[in-house]
C-alpha cells in the first residue's frame, strides 16, 4: 500500500494513497471551495481598485474564503484520510495552520499526479552547456 507521510501537530502520520475510486469521490469535495475562490477572482479580475468602495467589496468577498480556509483545508484532509479522523480532536488543539496547509499539499499532489505527466513533456527550456559554440550573452 502506499502511503503519503505528513505533520500534523508536529508528529508524523502515515495516510494511505486513495485509489482511483476513493480519489475521483474526494476530488468531488473540492469543487465547492476552489468553485468558490475561482467565482470570486473570475467576477472581481476587472474590477477596478482605485475606489475604496471597490477595495472594500473585494474585501467583503474574499475575507470569509480566507477566514474559513484552515477549517476547509482540515476538512479536506480528514475527508481524505479517514483514520485521522479519530485524532480530528487531538489536531484541532495542536496542529498548525501551515502544517494543514503542508498536509493538504502532499494530499493534492497524490490526488493530482500531474508532475508524472508533466514530466513527459521534458524541461521547460533546453539545458545548455559549457561547451555551446554560441556565446553566452546579449
Amino acid at each position: 500500500m502506499r502511503t503519503i507521510t505528513v505533520t500534523l501537530a508536529e508528529k508524523q502520520f502515515e495516510i494511505p494513497v486513495a485509489p482511483i475510486k476513493r480519489a475521483r469521490e474526494w476530488r468531488k469535495q473540492l469543487k465547492q471551495p476552489l468553485g468558490d475562490l475561482l467565482g470570486m477572482i473570475s467576477t472581481d479580475i476587472s474590477v477596478e481598485l482605485d475606489k475604496v468602495e471597490d477595495l472594500i467589496a473585494l474585501a467583503n468577498r474574499f475575507i470569509p474564503i480566507l477566514l474559513d480556509a484552515p477549517d476547509t483545508i482540515l476538512g479536506l484532509i480528514l475527508a481524505y484520510a479517514p483514520a485521522l479522523k479519530a485524532q480530528q480532536d487531538f489536531l484541532e488543539e495542536n496542529a498548525y495552520d501551515d502544517e494543514l496547509v503542508s498536509a493538504f499539499l502532499a494530499i493534492l499532489k497524490a490526488a493530482f499526479p500531474l508532475d508524472r505527466l508533466t514530466s513527459l513533456l521534458g524541461p521547460a527550456s533546453p539545458a545548455t552547456t559549457k561547451s555551446s559554440p554560441a556565446p553566452s550573452g546579449a
